[in-house]
């Protein structure tokens, strides 16, 4: 398969809304994972059989950083209450004594026929 009949086929993806779906693993052992020598090989010898094109194409890394008490605007984690009022956390003095630190999360995405497979050998490395 050409690089043209994977923008082809990952472009019907995104019209259906069947893009790129996250995979359901816990974020501290898919970054365990992913420090293992040859972890993407591995990863990719899995999606391959499901991948109507080049399989490197078909998966994506996103590292992201966590502040729930973050003072940007689109960063901002927020407590919503019985009423449905949402409160910032850092207003709230019951959670502003607690020690949080900025957390890394690491998170997978790959076509949807491809997760069930990626979580399983996430899943089987100790």
């Amino acid at each position: 398969m050409n690089l043209d009949s994977v923008l082809s086929d990952l472009g019907k993806r995104i019209l259906a809304r069947d893009f790129f779906k996250i995979v359901p693993c816990e974020p501290t052992k898919t970054a365990d994972f992913l420090q293992d020598e040859g972890a993407y090989e591995k990863l990719h010898n899995v999606i391959k059989s499901f991948c109507p094109g080049d399989k490197e194409f078909y998966l994506v890394k996103d590292d992201i950083d966590i502040n729930i008490f973050s003072d940007i605007q689109k960063e901002i984690g927020y407590f919503v209450d019985e009423n449905n009022v949402a409160t910032p956390f850092r207003d709230l003095p019951e959670l502003r004594s607690l020690s949080f630190k900025n957390n890394k999360v690491v998170r997978l995405f790959t076509i949807r026929e491809a997760i069930d497979a990626v979580c399983k050998l996430i899943n089987s490395q100790s």
